[in-house]
């Protein structure tokens, strides 16, 4: 059980093939493309994993790892590089790291600019553009901070997992409703919604049990934002726009 439940905090690790779908508009022949830069993507980070697991368990006791915590792959490869493999370790996880939140950053500069288009947010958040109108990099980089501040490693995986995993509930829920356009296998999709869904409850199972603190924050955002969309949309009146209604109102411009 402990490793379902390690499962479920770390599903974020596989969770980055969802941003490739970000720069879908930016991709040259994306019905193409986007599905092979996803299937390569999880082919590419389960072949460097899995080794990596194997070697780590391999060459430093379990309990070795679990006392290093956030460095334990650096501290893995000091039996036989000594400190300059510690040194190694450490840096490639720099540029690792580095490159997600890169990856990250670029979804997020736009996204105040999508979530209005869409009549989501204000129009005042209507503006297209990296440097010069970023409302949704400071946004993404300021709520990054402020949760790195008050929550370990662990507890940070735990709320980005959760929230990754309830934007997969509702985009298949979603799907399912657009199956007949979509023509995709109506069982296949089916079975997706009741794995994620598992995960999910796994994963708030896990933290009632060993952090509750990590359980009502995942739930107070969920139904604070919630809440916000609930007022904005009676306040303001605005609906949300199709696809087709986007592309209709951009021509015209």
């Amino acid at each position: 059980m402990g490793a379902v439940y390690a499962a479920t905090i770390f599903f974020l690790s596989y969770t980055g093939f969802g941003l490739i779908t970000n720069a879908s508009e930016d991709i040259e022949d994306p019905e193409k493309n986007v599905p092979r830069a996803i299937y390569l993507s999880l082919l590419i980070v389960t072949l460097v994993y899995v080794p990596i697991s194997v070697v780590a368990v391999g060459n430093l006791p379990v309990e070795e790892l679990i006392k290093a915590k956030e460095y334990a792959l650096a501290e893995a490869a000091k039996p036989f590089l000594g400190s300059l493999g510690f040194t190694f370790i450490s840096v490639g996880a720099l540029f690792s790291t580095s490159s997600a939140i890169n990856a990250t950053l670029y979804g997020g500069a736009n996204i105040a600019y999508a979530l209005a288009v869409k009549g989501e947010l204000p129009p005042v958040f209507e503006r297209r553009s990296w440097f010069s109108a970023p409302e949704g990099l400071y946004i993404t980089a300021g709520l990054g901070i402020i949760f790195a501040l008050l929550f370990n490693i662990e507890g940070i995986a735990a709320i980005c997992s959760a929230a990754f995993l309830l934007v997969y509930i509702f985009a298949i829920l979603s799907h399912l409703r657009l199956i007949d356009e979509t023509r995709a296998s109506k069982s296949l999709v089916a079975f997706s919604l009741v794995m994620v869904l598992a995960i999910f409850s796994l994963l708030m199972y896990y933290q009632w049990r060993t952090d509750q603190r990590v359980f009502y924050t995942i739930w107070i955002n969920v139904l604070a934002f919630a809440s916000i969309e609930l007022a904005y949309r009676r306040l303001t009146k605005r609906g949300f726009l199709t696809r087709q209604q986007i592309m209709s109102k951009y021509e015209v411009k």
